[in-house]
């Protein structure tokens, strides 16, 4: 079962890795269709940073932190061992120079070019870049590639294998012009 599967990614890394990238708060939660935090409630979605961070730290609202530096939220929604919704986001502590990033998988919300089925945000507010992606990566890659940008941690190879939770069959590729 694939809820199972990202589940005991997650763990496993946050079992190897605590105490050597301070990983703290672990609040995340799993169920037979789910993997969240406990108590996920809607995010407000504010346009200050700020707010929308000390929202999510006030009312618990993320999976684990890794020291003061910031937040991860993981959410995976399974139907029958198909994955039907994932977003996992690194929520830099606002006191720091680190950029909000989150990773979706939303295919109900697909639309085409302007919404792609799986994509990535850099920056806050989000909604003002999306880039098209073809994998959703696993709990583990994301953090991995996390304390790599913050600096913890130097990059000496890539599974390929691994990093692929989720490929759909048909990705559209599309060209950009830049000025």
């Amino acid at each position: 079962m694939l809820i199972d599967e990202i589940h005991t990614d997650l763990y496993s890394f946050y079992n190897d890795y605590f105490s050597k990238y301070n990983l703290v708060n672990p609040f995340f939660y799993r169920n037979d269709s789910e993997l969240s935090w406990n108590n996920r409630l809607p995010d407000p979605r504010e346009n200050d940073y700020e707010i929308e961070y000390t929202w999510i730290v006030e009312n618990l609202q993320y999976s684990l932190s890794i020291d003061d530096k910031g937040l991860f939220q993981f959410y995976y929604c399974t139907q029958k061992g198909e994955l039907l919704r994932a977003n996992i986001a690194f929520l830099p502590n606002p006191d720091f120079s680190h950029q909000y990033i989150r990773f979706d998988f939303t295919p109900l919300d697909s639309r085409t070019y302007f919404h792609p089925e799986i994509h990535f945000h850099f920056g806050y507010p989000s909604n003002s870049m999306r880039i098209a992606i073809g994998k959703m990566p696993y709990p583990s890659n994301f953090m991995q590639f996390v304390i790599h940008l913050l600096g913890f941690q130097e990059i000496t190879g890539f599974n390929n294998k691994k990093f692929v939770l989720f490929s759909k069959q048909k990705i559209t590729n599309h060209i950009l012009k830049f000025l």
